[in-house]
């Protein structure tokens, strides 16, 4: 049940950035929209393999989902400083990367007690 509501922060993350992210690029910086992206697709594929997977495996996909969310971090953070998003927008997705970074530490945390 937990994983639903991680899907659907995902799935809202998704939306949101091409809303109101990516739209914001020019051609000069394609190259970090195009990390963005693949990041948060990556992110997707990553929570439905730990989803349907158990043990070791599911423990590797949410560690490369943790590795996603650093990543997006990274490259959002990188989009501010060049002043390529607006601040406000900046501040959503990264609170809901922080959402989305605690839930999967606790399914992970979960994962090792079993």
């Amino acid at each position: 049940m937990n994983n639903f509501i991680i899907y659907n922060k995902v799935q809202w993350l998704i939306n949101y950035s091409d809303i109101y992210i990516l739209n914001s690029f020019s051609k000069n910086h394609m190259s970090t929209k195009i990390r963005i992206q693949d990041n948060l697709y990556d992110l997707m594929e990553n929570l439905i393999k730990s989803s349907v997977n158990v043990g070791n495996i599911r423990s590797k996909y949410l560690k490369e989902m943790l590795v996603n969310i650093y990543l997006l971090d990274l490259y959002i953070g990188i989009s501010l400083e060049k002043k390529i998003i607006k601040k406000k927008r900046f501040n959503s997705f990264v609170n809901s990367l922080n959402e989305l970074r605690k839930m999967i530490n606790s399914w992970s945390m979960n994962e090792k007690k079993k």
